[in-house]
């Protein structure tokens, strides 16, 4: 999915890039948009939390991408989300271009 926000321009860095939590904390407080892709793997990390957590604490805008067809944002998930966008995908691998540009309509609300 980066390759398709790299290929609009968009200036992306992914969380699995980091070498440190610093370095992630340093990349999202020079970001001007925190996108958080929700996946079943997502749910289950600690270090996603933190960044999540993170990221609404430090008042970042911030796009919540769901991942998980039959998931309704519950728990830690919704008080993150809690007045944030949040679009839906129905499905990681149905991935198609209406959900990236349902997306990228989210991302480009907030410039």
């Amino acid at each position: 999915m980066a390759d398709k926000f790299i290929e609009k321009k968009f200036q992306v860095w992914i969380d699995r890039d980091r070498t440190s939590s610093e370095d992630l904390f340093f990349a999202m407080e020079n970001c001007e948009i925190v996108l958080l892709f929700i996946s079943k793997s997502y749910l289950n990390c600690s270090d996603c939390q933190r960044e999540a957590r993170y990221a609404f604490d430090q008042n970042m805008d911030i796009v919540m991408v769901n991942l998980n067809e039959s998931y309704v944002p519950d728990k830690w998930v919704a008080q993150v989300i809690g007045g944030k966008k949040f679009s839906i995908l129905v499905d990681s691998k149905k991935f198609s271009s209406a959900n990236f540009e349902n997306i990228e309509d989210n991302i480009v609300s907030f410039k």
